[in-house]
């Protein structure tokens, strides 16, 4: 995990003294090894979690969906898509 002591070490490292040379600043050996920390402590700061809010069960549907034979699986998604579309439309229905 990324904490503090990182973050010190890092703005340390990439405070050191650099030559009066504008050119040698820029391109120089300790310009290089900046960029290389500057990068590699990029790729270690923590990447927020992903939040899925799929429901399970679509899930579930997706692997059998998976499962299906490629003419099956297309009917078989059509049919739920034509389903999600009646039901996002008001007019799915239950009978007793």
């Amino acid at each position: 995990m990324f904490d503090s002591s990182v973050a010190a070490s890092r703005s340390s490292i990439l405070q050191q003294p650099m030559p009066d040379n504008k050119k040698a600043r820029l391109t120089g050996p300790v310009a290089r090894q900046n960029m290389l920390i500057e990068k590699a402590l990029t790729l270690l700061e923590p990447v927020p979690p992903v939040v899925d809010n799929t429901p399970l069960v679509a899930k579930v549907w997706g692997e059998k969906l998976l499962a299906l034979e490629p003419r099956q699986r297309l009917l078989a998604e059509k049919a739920i898509n034509d389903i999600l579309f009646e039901a996002a439309q008001g007019n799915l229905f239950h009978s007793n």
